[in-house]
């Protein structure tokens, strides 16, 4: 496509001769920055100078360039951009300008669609709209294009890690699920018979109170910056960043279309840095998480335990995980205990001898004593980071930017949109 030479004003040839693959991924950006009046809308019939299943665009209502007004259009169906974005065309020529700005080709809908099967959109475009429905996909299904690591559940509405921590999360799942389901099964009768209803109700409440906590952790959004190719398709989405960040969007080189990192000496002051990767700016403690390849709003630590980052928006979660499960241990614990001493007393009665009783004391005791003794040292931690306003990144590094609360903040909202389209 590089040694191409289009002459701009054929939609058919522009179809037939194949546009740069990037193209279609530019044309959105440019057409989701613009104002509401001049996106791009999808039109309901095929344009007549088109191949068949390439539909056409409108631009300040106007089918065509011989209809719509000089200088807002080069070419059948083109695009002019006012100069905030500006790309390559992929065909040898550099940049592309009409009279107010950049001129892109509106024929990319069929370049974008698989002429095999119309429904199909190609690898090399995530974000074109599929040809059946006519609608942009939604943020978390381009999510491994524009975004890092981390995986959506349930369309959209659930973010967790990526998949390395994968046997962490289920070693951390089967220490909470396994003494508790012995627990209930067996010593829990027991108890509600003999010492009282009211310990294992508790017990249930404060399992709930894990499970609950430990999928709020694990599942919701820890604060993740969007990387500039996310904001640029989401409309307004720079804005709404640069305003929970406190950092304005970074300025766009006309020649790449890339970001340019240009930070004042206050914002280094403030601990501003810029991220080589997200292409972003980060504000004061937060950090970019190598394991879920992504910056995080008020980074504490990634814990792949939990699957997921900890950050601003999910670090009570992770604070009340921590509580609710050291309380679970210490109620299976002395549980287990009660009901051990009644059978040591009478294992004759119960038919269970003393190497069966040592048996299960061993092989849940010892994993319950490590549980409580790692759970016992990260709340205490904790505790101790919460008190002095650190995160345990910051205490780790001795790096403190500004020190603040971590715990009694403000969640905010989540800056990832995942089912936007």
């Amino acid at each position: 496509p590089g040694a191409m030479e289009v002459d701009g004003s054929d939609p058919r040839t522009l179809y037939n001769r194949g546009v740069a693959a990037h193209e279609p991924l530019v044309a959105m950006h440019v057409a989701q920055s613009l104002q509401p009046e001049r996106r791009l809308q999808r039109a309901a019939e095929p344009h007549a100078g088109g191949p068949a299943g390439v539909p056409s665009v409108t631009l300040n209502g106007f089918r065509d360039a011989s209809s719509a007004p000089q200088g807002s259009a080069s070419g059948v169906g083109g695009l002019a951009v006012p100069g905030r974005h500006a790309a390559r065309d992929g065909l040898g020529n550099g940049v592309s300008m009409a009279s107010s700005g950049l001129s892109l080709s509106a024929a990319w809908a069929g370049n974008c669609s698989a002429s095999s099967s119309p429904g199909r959109r190609m690898a090399s475009c995530p974000a074109c709209p599929d040809a059946s429905s006519g609608l942009y996909p939604r943020v978390y299904e381009i999510w491994p294009r524009v975004g890092g690591r981390n995986r959506f559940l349930c369309w959209g509405r659930c973010i967790t890690g990526p998949r390395i921590d994968l046997w962490y999360n289920v070693c951390a799942w089967s220490f909470i699920v396994g003494p508790s389901a012995f627990y209930f099964v067996v010593c829990s009768p027991y108890l509600w018979r003999e010492v009282s209803p009211y310990l294992p109700i508790l017990t249930a409440l404060v399992l709930i109170s894990t499970i609950v906590f430990l999928l709020l952790t694990s599942c919701s959004d820890p604060g993740i910056i969007p990387r500039h190719s996310l904001q640029n398709l989401i409309v307004g989405l720079d804005e709404e960043v640069a305003q929970v960040t406190g950092v304005p969007p970074p300025s766009v080189d006309l020649e790449t279309s890339e970001p340019v990192c240009e930070l004042t000496e206050e914002q280094e002051r403030q601990g501003c840095r810029w991220c080589q990767s997200c292409k972003v700016v980060r504000p004061a403690r937060s950090s970019h998480c190598r394991d879920c390849d992504n910056c995080v709003l008020t980074f504490d630590h990634h814990c792949p335990f939990v699957n997921n980052c900890v950050g601003q928006r999910n670090y009570a979660f992770f604070s009340a995980f921590l509580v609710s499960t050291m309380c679970l241990g210490f109620a299976v614990v002395s549980g287990i205990a009660i009901w051990a001493s009644h059978l040591g007393k009478h294992q004759e009665h119960e038919g269970v001898g003393r190497v069966w009783l040592w048996f299960i004391l061993v092989a849940l005791g010892v994993p319950l004593a490590v549980l409580l003794l790692g759970v016992l040292g990260l709340s205490v931690f904790h505790t101790f980071l919460v008190c002095r306003g650190r995160t345990t990144r910051e205490a780790l590094t001795g790096r403190v930017s500004i020190a603040g609360r971590t715990l009694c903040t403000l969640r905010g909202r989540s800056l990832i949109h995942a089912r936007s389209r």
